[in-house]
């Protein structure tokens, strides 16, 4: 007598995520770290940051909107026991007219020099080997993996303090390279992903509906490349789950339910650009 379980490809798809998601956290969670800002009373948690290796050197990657509070106080970052003061040298996308809210690349990347990665301790940095090429095109069943701190998760604390325990935050979802709903820039851009995410409702991975996570502060964290779900070869018991960085998350417009994401390709570019500026200054 044979006995077996039959699935629905729902179930299919949501343990198949499951899975390739703890590989995420498992190989990459020591290089996405939260950021805290700082006044006199308190240190507020302000966005995320994706820890890069590119060329041999080590960068931090965040979104400009979330480098921009450095204007307001000090900025740290959770290393793995304490928070580090944030510092080295940086370059953030140009907002237009000084406005933000207009600048849809809003990315920044600062050098991690000596002084920083030692105060952030063991950590990990994410180097070319698990770094998209950008080149694939979006297909219907490729779903993303979206990683990140949420302000929701994680309280202001009092200044004294350096210890912290943050909390994640992750969404997986079907993602587009362009957008109609989001603007008209958005219709035509070769520089993002769009990530589908719903506006007040999820479902975890076993299927049941939850209340969706308010995604601000995952400004600066990755998106990683989860596989095509389309392709039966996924699910082979021996299928190996490869995640791919893809993309740094930068906005989340609520209308057009997106999470947008500057495509990694871009970032690195602009860090090797910026590296050759420094060298000649």
């Amino acid at each position: 007598m044979l006995l077996g379980a039959l699935k629905s490809v729902d179930d299919a798809i949501r343990e198949r995520a499951d899975y390739c998601a703890g590989r995420v956290m498992a190989q990459f969670g020591r290089a996405i770290l939260p950021i805290y800002a700082s006044d006199r009373r308190s240190r507020t948690h302000v966005g995320t940051c994706t820890l890069l290796r590119i060329d041999g050197k080590q960068f931090l990657a965040t979104a400009a909107h979330v480098l921009d509070e450095q204007k307001h106080g000090q900025l740290w970052v959770g290393g793995e026991v304490a928070l580090a003061p944030l510092s080295g040298r940086y370059f953030l996308t140009e907002a237009p007219d000084g406005d933000r809210k207009q600048d849809h690349h809003d990315f920044a990347v600062i050098a991690v020099g000596a002084d920083l990665a030692d105060r952030l301790g063991n950590v990990r940095y994410i180097g070319p080997e698990s770094v998209s090429n950008n080149r694939r095109q979006a297909e219907k069943k490729v779903l993303y993996l979206c990683v990140g701190y949420p302000n929701s998760k994680n309280k202001p604390m009092h200044a004294t303090r350096r210890e912290l325990n943050p909390e994640f935050w992750n969404h997986v979802g079907p993602g587009h390279l362009t957008h109609e709903a989001v603007g008209p820039w958005a219709k035509t851009t070769t520089d993002h992903l769009f990530v589908d995410i719903p506006k007040k409702q999820a479902r975890n991975v076993q299927g049941q509906t939850i209340n969706a996570v308010h995604p601000k502060g995952t400004s600066g964290g990755p998106v990683f490349y989860m596989g095509d779900f389309a392709s039966p070869a996924t699910y082979a018991p021996d299928r190996e789950c490869r995640p791919m960085l893809e993309a740094i998350i930068v906005e989340r417009y609520v209308d057009a339910r997106a999470l947008v994401a500057v495509l990694i390709s871009t970032v690195v570019k602009a860090t090797q650009d910026a590296v050759k500026a420094w060298s000649n200054a």
